[in-house]
């Protein structure tokens, strides 16, 4: 069984094999870091029943589950609560962090789900029930929640190419918030101007921001964006910064002619 220490990222590989759905996890910390492969078999078979059967398991139980994986290959969850194993499989999961989330993948997508099983699904802004069936849709990639007051994970909804051919035609990221919903971006300069989406996000830096795109190659228009969802273009962003640094500069300049 695939046990992984403080995921980084989980996303979907690029793949032409017709038998199996492929992941990449990132992984870090202060004892190992690098990248996995997770290759599963597709399959329709995501929902458990009374004949599942437990072939392997964590040793522990973490924050109210332990991960396991099952006879047939797929992984799921038995609860502490009543020490029964939950009814969802997946190609690949995470313990849960201490926001009640954990990563996991299935059939060829991946995504968040928290303590009571509901996914986040690509194209919604909130989480909802996990039917289970073939019609998922997730997302290509997500990272881990951002260190912050307000913590956030980058989800990407991107072109996958597959057998040689590109099969899906858009791309967009959004920040998910540990609530299990997407965080709405304001326009600091256009007051009621709004969005949820991007073409790319970069991850969240330790002061809480980072840089957003919209368009693809020289068309594209790049943001900085705050993990509080206000947003600036980011031509307005450095002519501020020199604003500042200017400002800075004649205080002090007019601080040290004092103490002259």
């Amino acid at each position: 069984m695939v046990k992984l220490p403080n995921l980084k990222t989980l996303e979907v590989k690029e793949s032409n094999d017709p038998l199996h759905n492929e992941y990449v996890a990132e992984f870090d910390d202060e004892f190992m870091s690098g990248t996995v492969t997770i290759k599963a078999k597709k399959t329709n078979d995501y929902y458990g029943t009374e004949h599942d059967t437990i072939k392997e398991s964590s040793d522990k139980f973490v924050n109210g589950f332990k991960v396991v994986r099952l006879d047939n290959g797929k992984y799921s969850y038995v609860r502490e609560s009543d020490n029964q194993l939950v009814p969802f499989k997946y190609d690949f999961a995470c313990d849960f962090n201490e926001y009640g989330m954990a990563m996991v993948a299935k059939g060829g997508y991946v995504t968040w789900i928290n303590t009571d099983f509901e996914v986040s699904i690509s194209g919604l802004l909130n989480m909802y029930e996990d039917k289970s069936d073939i019609n998922f849709v997730g997302w290509h990639k997500i990272t881990e929640f951002s260190n912050g007051k307000i913590p956030l994970s980058i989800m990407e909804f991107r072109n996958v190419k597959r057998y040689g051919k590109y099969v899906l035609d858009k791309s967009y990221a959004l920040a998910f918030r540990t609530s299990g919903k997407a965080l709405k971006f304001f326009n600091a300069e256009k007051p009621g101007e709004s969005k949820y989406q991007f073409t790319s996000i970069d991850p969240f830096n330790n002061n809480e921001q980072t840089v957003a795109y919209d368009g693809n190659g020289d068309t594209r228009d790049c943001y900085v964006i705050q993990s509080d969802g206000l947003y600036i273009s980011a031509e307005k962003f450095i002519e501020l910064i020199s604003q500042r640094d200017s400002q800075s500069n004649q205080d002090n300049g007019y601080a040290y002619q004092k103490a002259a």
